[in-house]
């Protein structure tokens, strides 16, 4: 796409929604598209709970043991936020290395419409509430840094200015 002083310009495709319809079975569905996937997600039902546990067992098994933070974060990624978006969605389903390796802003817009119709991601949750608490925490200390500088420079200026 060629810009208003004539260089070309490149812009980055954004998830999209496409369109909301039914299922056969008469649940809500969304049609999304992401860079690289069109996919249809449903809301969430007792089908899709079963097949997620079944999943997750199976995935359990095919990973195997944990070893280090890497692979507990990428066993948990699988088990948590792949499994149940791969069980409430179809199309162009991405498999968990094509997921492991989606922008981040794909996986995100992924997640907030399966959320947005039923299903829950606690582990994404949870990492959510400690980032927004560590965040929170570290503008708190920046914030009390920034009051204990100026005190000191308040102290500064009246031991300039008192007489001894």
């Amino acid at each position: 796409m060629t810009g208003k002083n004539g260089k070309t310009e490149t812009t980055i495709p954004q998830p999209k929604r496409l369109g909301v319809g039914q299922t056969l079975d008469g649940l809500i569905e969304i049609e999304i598209e992401l860079r690289k996937f069109h996919l249809w997600v449903s809301e969430t039902n007792v089908f899709t709970r079963f097949n997620l546990s079944s999943l997750v067992t199976e995935l359990l098994k095919e990973l195997g043991e944990v070893d280090g933070y890497e692979s507990q974060v990428r066993r948990n990624m699988l088990t948590e936020v792949w499994a149940p978006l791969s069980v409430c969605s179809r199309g162009d389903v991405p498999t968990k290395e094509q997921f492991l390796s989606l922008p981040t802003v794909d996986m995100a817009f992924w997640v907030e419409t399966a959320k947005e119709l039923g299903h829950t991601f606690e582990w994404l949750d949870g990492l959510n509430r400690i980032y927004t608490s560590t965040a929170e925490q570290a503008e708190a200390e920046k914030e009390d840094i920034k009051k204990k500088s100026r005190v000191r420079q308040n102290h500064r200026r009246v031991d300039e200015v008192a007489p001894r």
